[in-house]
Order: C-alpha cells, then sequence, then structure tokens
C-alpha cells in the first residue's frame, strides 16, 4: 500500500506548493504493486516472499516494473524510490521479525497471538500513517523542511526511526472488549435498584457500580459515564452540585472497576427520580451487553431514589407553655413527622417537676405510657399511632415546683443513629394557699 500510494503520487501536479491529485488513483498503482511482485516471483521461482518483500533492491525493482505497468517512468526517479523501497525494506523487516515463538501451545496462546498482531498493527499504523505522507512529500519535492519546527525526515532517517517510533504508537484492542454495567448491592450485581436519598445514619446515600470487562483484554479502552433522568434533575441532588459524568480507563488485564456517586441527603420533599447511568465507548471499539449477556449499544442501569424527607423525626411542640400544678393538664401542639410511615418509631418523654400520663381514647391502638424511672416514659408504634398518642400527652406538674420541662426524642427502629429532639419549658402554676394563725 505504501508503495502505491507513493506511485500514485507521481502524476500528480504541485502549483505553488499545493498538490492536486490527477491521473492514477492509489487503488490501481496498489494493484499494479501486487502484480509486479507476482512477476518477480514467477521469474525467480527460487525466491522466497519475505526474502522479496525485505530486500530494498528488489522493492526498488518492483516499483520500477509497476510505474512501467501504468506509464509514469516519465517521472519516476531511480535515486528516491531506492530510498522509498528501504523504508518499506525495513517495515516490512519489523513485521517478519515479530515473534511467535510464545506461541506454544499453553493456556496463553490466545493472548500471545494478539501480543503478535499488536505489534504488526503498531508497524503498520507508523508506515502507513505519517510515513507514508512523508514519503509522498519526498518525491513530490514537497517535504516540510527547516525552520519549520515539525520537518520532515529523510526516508535514510524514516528507515532507521521505524522501530522506535513502532513501539511508542499505542495501539488500540485487537479484540474487542465486551462490558456490562450493574447496581453494586450486597455484593451482587442488578439492572435496577431502589434507593433512599439517605442512609441510616443521615448522610447521603453513595449508589454503587460495577462495570465489568470481557472480550479482548490486551488494550487500553476509555469509557464515558453519564448520569440522565427527569427534566428536572439537577445537580443540587448529587455532592458536589453537578450531574456527574466523566470517564473511565481500563488498562490491559483490567477487568472491572466499581463507580461511586454520592447524592446529597437534602431536607426538601423531592418527587422520586429513576437516575439511568449509562456508558460509552469514547473510541467506539468496545461492545456492550446487559447482565444477561444481551448486546446493546450502551450499557445502562437504572436506579429509582426514593425521598426520605424529612429524614430525622421532626418533632413540633412548644417551646414554651404554662399550666397548673397538681392537675393533669394536657400539652398542646406535640407531634412528630417522618418520611417513613411505616416504620416504627421510638419516643422517648422526659418530666422534670411533674409526671407524664395519656388521655384515654377508646379504640386508640396506644392509650398509656411505659414509665422507665426518674421521669422518664417511653412508647412505640406506627407514625399515625405515635401522633395519636402525643396529642394526647397530660402533663401533672410538682406542687410546690415553679417550673417544668418535657423533653420528647424520636428515633426509628430501622435507623437509630437518626435522633430527631424537642424541648417545651413548663411555667408551673400553684395553686393560693391559705395559712390562718394557730391562736
Amino acid at each position: 500500500d505504501v508503495g502505491g500510494t507513493v506511485l500514485a503520487a507521481l502524476d500528480d501536479v504541485v502549483n505553488s506548493g499545493a498538490v492536486t491529485v490527477t491521473g492514477k488513483l492509489g487503488t490501481d498503482t496498489s494493484v499494479a504493486v501486487l502484480q509486479a511482485v507476482a512477476a518477480h516471483l514467477k521469474a525467480s521461482p527460487s525466491t522466497q516472499l519475505g526474502d522479496l518483500l525485505t530486500n530494498a533492491n528488489s522493492l526498488s525493482n518492483v516499483l520500477s516494473t509497476a510505474a512501467t505497468q501504468l506509464n509514469l517512468r516519465a517521472n519516476f526517479d531511480v535515486t528516491q524510490m531506492a530510498q522509498v523501497a528501504q523504508v518499506i525494506a525495513t517495515a516490512n523487516g519489523l513485521i517478519a521479525n515479530a515473534s511467535t515463538s510464545a506461541i506454544d501451545g499453553q493456556g496463553n496462546d490466545a493472548k500471545d497471538a494478539i501480543a503478535v498482531l499488536r505489534g504488526l498493527v503498531a508497524v503498520q499504523q507508523v508506515v502507513q500513517g505519517d510515513s507514508a505522507d512523508v514519503l509522498t512529500r519526498y518525491v513530490l519535492g514537497t517535504s516540510i523542511r527547516l525552520p519549520n519546527p515539525n520537518p520532515d525526515p529523510s526516508p535514510i532517517e524514516l528507515a532507521a526511526g521505524l522501530q522506535a517510533k513502532a513501539a511508542a504508537v499505542i495501539v488500540g484492542p485487537i479484540v474487542p472488549s465486551v462490558f456490562k454495567v450493574g447496581y453494586l448491592s450486597n455484593g451482587a450485581q442488578t439492572d435496577s435498584a431502589t434507593v433512599y436519598e439517605g442512609t441510616v445514619d443521615g448522610e447521603g446515600q453513595t449508589l454503587l457500580f460495577k462495570i465489568t470487562r470481557g472480550g479482548g483484554l490486551d488494550g487500553t479502552v476509555v469509557l464515558h459515564y453519564d448520569i440522565s433522568g427527569s427534566a428536572a434533575l439537577s445537580g443540587a441532588r448529587f455532592e458536589g452540585g453537578s450531574i456527574p459524568t466523566g470517564t473511565l480507563t481500563f488498562g490491559p488485564d483490567v477487568t472491572e472497576q466499581t463507580l461511586a456517586i454520592k447524592l446529597t441527603n437534602n431536607t426538601v420533599r423531592d418527587a422520586a427520580e429513576r437516575l439511568t447511568l449509562q456508558l460509552s465507548d469514547a473510541f467506539g471499539n468496545s461492545q456492550f451487553t446487559t447482565l444477561n449477556g444481551a448486546l446493546v449499544s450502551q450499557a445502562k442501569v437504572a436506579v429509582t431514589v426514593l425521598d426520605d424527607d424529612p429524614n430525622t423525626p421532626l418533632i413540633s411542640a412548644p417551646t414554651s407553655g404554662a399550666l397548673a400544678s397538681g392537675v393533669a393538664t394536657k400539652v398542646a401542639g406535640l407531634s412528630v413527622d417522618y418520611f417513613d410511615s411505616g416504620a416504627t418509631l421510638n419516643v422517648t418523654l422526659k418530666a422534670v417537676n411533674g409526671g407524664l400520663q395519656l388521655e384515654k381514647l377508646p379504640l386508640a391502638a396506644i392509650n398509656a405510657l411505659t414509665p422507665g424511672g426518674d421521669g422518664t416514659y417511653t412508647l412505640s408504634g406506627k407514625l399515625r399511632d405515635i401522633n395519636s398518642a402525643l396529642s394526647r400527652v397530660m402533663f401533672n406538674g410538682t406542687v410546690g415546683q415553679l417550673d417544668g420541662s418535657i423533653r420528647v426524642q424520636v428515633t426509628s427502629a430501622d435507623r437509630p443513629a437518626v435522633v430527631g429532639v424537642s424541648d417545651t419549658a413548663l411555667s408551673l402554676h400553684n395553686a393560693p394557699q391559705l395559712t390562718l394563725p394557730s391562736a
């Protein structure tokens, strides 16, 4: 192909440094080169193909024969073509020397074969890419020269540097990698999940995604990921304040990575949000499947995020009040709000300078407090029953005391680390007492 590319340039027109492509096409000249190779082998049956393709003199003759067949001899410079042939022979030598000794019938043969292919591709990328362009400019007399910071090397310099350039080439995967993604829950991958935006300790939920790689593992693959959702989705949902997007780089033989995305545990009542993580290959070299192995254009996994506000039990209570001592009086305004109406709530009430009791209500689920000593009382139940009980709490202040208080503390049975607390200060009014002299 390189020889054909160079021959095709021989009848191009150069005017003031600009090249106009005319005449023979590269496909025609490449076919002519192959025919010339076949003719030389036929004329010399003892010559091996590998020997012909790595011999600069033989290749120079091949190019000359092809030029004659294409009627390009008028523009054919023997010295130039000899140097072009030297570059092609050097490249073919590198390809011929690619070691196959590692392919020995052992378990790693597939991987070893891919390594050999990577070496071949690296040489091809160098020779058929920049090197072919440099040689074309050379035969046209349009080489890039100093003082340009990146001048073209001469063909001799080009041939001498081929091995080093091929070694530095980054070759993509020979065999496509195959990726799949799942939500990571209890060590297993699922293709969908439902979570709350907050954790049991009140922190923002961390979404964990596991990306696994199969197929070809020989190259480096860069995956792009992004999160999508409803039209109302904003960065406020996520720690850092922006909708996550980025890249994951899988080096050779890397088979899995975990991506963590942390949500913000805000105090806003949000609608449930379905978030979708999508993966794509930044260079289009990979394949994607579902967790079940079905081929898809992009790997995706969906997570439904449920609101959990208020995440901490939110207690409504008066900050202060005035009650009569010695009389059980209802404390108005006590209630609690919690995102999960089905959760079991544990409530602790502590009275100072007084005692607590519940006003009886027929058929109520909770009609009594459980005393715990030192003015402490407890009750447990669902949100609706707890609020019914709190609306019937009565305080009986100790006679003779001028002030008292009630502390209400609420936790959820499944989130004991998240605690709601409220205090109410009470002024105690004692009945007037008449003291008469004894005599």
